[in-house]
């Protein structure tokens, strides 16, 4: 298997997690925010997803993108957990579809990061931001009535 395959087994591994808990939430809980300030749930659930399909846009052009904010809006979990399954698409085709080549490319990314880092660093950061909010995504399922969780991690 090569870096790029392993890149993609571990990442799904917790993103169909993610999915299963998105699936658990009542429909009535898309705008549920623990504090004033905090994102709602679907806010959250999309910038999740949207920052995953950035994380895998810069690697594959070599330069910062922008996240896709044609999502920030949606106001049902069932437009959440489509637009979510949809990210989670077009992710994973762009993450296999990336070489060698652009997992060591060094990517300028110090406007949003302060440094340079190569491609396989920045999916790294990739995952780690993903596992970050799928943790605040369970406290904020349990918040709204979800009693039965998936494990943390799905084993594919």
């Amino acid at each position: 298997m090569n870096r790029t395959e392993q890149f993609v087994t571990s990442w799904l591994s917790h993103r169909a997690v993610t999915q299963d808990v998105l699936n658990l939430v009542p429909d009535d809980a898309v705008d549920f925010r623990p504090w004033d300030n905090a994102m709602t749930l679907g806010q959250l659930a999309q910038h999740i997803a949207g920052a995953a399909l950035m994380f895998a846009s810069v690697v594959d052009k070599g330069e910062f993108v922008g996240r896709d904010r044609s999502v920030d809006a949606l106001d049902s979990m069932a437009a959440v957990r489509t637009a979510f399954a949809e990210h989670t698409e077009r992710t994973e085709a762009i993450l296999r579809g990336l070489d060698d080549a652009k997992l060591d490319n060094v990517i300028d990314t110090s406007a949003v990061f302060g440094a340079q880092f190569p491609g396989y660093a920045v999916l790294q950061m990739m995952r780690d931001h993903e596992i970050h909010h799928k943790g605040q995504l369970f406290v904020y399922a349990r918040m709204v009535g979800v009693e039965q969780m998936p494990l943390f991690v799905q084993r594919l």
